[in-house]
């Protein structure tokens, strides 16, 4: 497993006070990112041959948003790797080690230039140790959106949404989605699709339903092809 410390600063804050679903996918990302780069496997080498880890699918659970000056505990680790495929869990942890954040994910081995999956390289796959999985509930990767979402204002994606691999980073669209969360309601859970990349300048059109106490956001293209399909669970804030 590895592991970093981080203090929760006012930049890292919404206007809740508090984290928000897209802040936790960052420190994720971010952990998963250290790790690799420790192991001499990280961006660093695999930009060299075109290569990245690219998201797939989150699922992750919010027990309870930390807030500004509060030092979280960040950690990951593999716990599966086949072919393309690695499967990696996250926690996110704060004093004397409450669990307030924990997911499950996976991610594909892509060849950049051709835009293929391509299997995960012998000496990558070795230098990481895997676990087994977290004890969490393990959901369908495939989230399913009602038939009668409704559309929303487009947005155009910014210079800013753009990572080194070129298209918008899987953190960037739950922070875009999680903006349709209602006033006076908590994100408890996430799953998220992500079926194409957005790049910069594409317009992409934002479909939205709530119901049942879960928000349903789908991002897709001016043509109707989907970027994301994300699933919050939600319940009311101060529960």
């Amino acid at each position: 497993m590895y592991h970093y410390q981080h203090r929760i600063g006012y930049s890292d804050l919404g206007s809740t006070g508090t984290i928000s679903p897209g802040t936790v996918v960052d420190y994720f990302q971010d952990c998963s990112t250290f790790q690799a780069e420790s192991l001499g496997v990280g961006v660093s080498l695999l930009e060299t041959v075109h290569r990245a880890w690219i998201m797939a699918y989150w699922q992750i659970e919010f027990l309870r948003f930390p807030r500004m000056e509060e030092v979280v505990d960040i950690a990951t680790y593999p716990y599966k790797l086949k072919g393309p495929f690695g499967y990696r869990c996250f926690s996110l942890k704060g004093k004397e080690g409450e669990l307030l954040a924990r997911a499950d994910s996976l991610w594909v081995f892509m060849d950049m230039e051709k835009g293929i999956m391509v299997r995960t390289p012998k000496e990558v796959a070795d230098a990481f140790k895997l676990d087994q999985r977290m004890d969490m509930e393990k959901r369908n990767h495939k989230v399913k959106m009602p038939e009668d979402l409704e559309e929303q204002p487009p947005f155009r994606v910014r210079k800013s949404d753009i990572d080194t691999n070129g298209h918008v980073n899987n953190a960037v669209y739950v922070k875009l989605s999680q903006e349709f969360i209602p006033d006076g309601m908590v994100a408890r859970s996430l799953r998220a699709e992500y079926k194409n990349s957005a790049m910069f300048g594409e317009r992409i059109v934002p479909f939205v339903k709530q119901e049942d106490g879960v928000l349903y956001v789908e991002l897709c293209s001016e043509d109707g092809k989907a970027f994301t399909a994300m699933e919050f669970g939600l319940e009311k804030s101060g529960c």
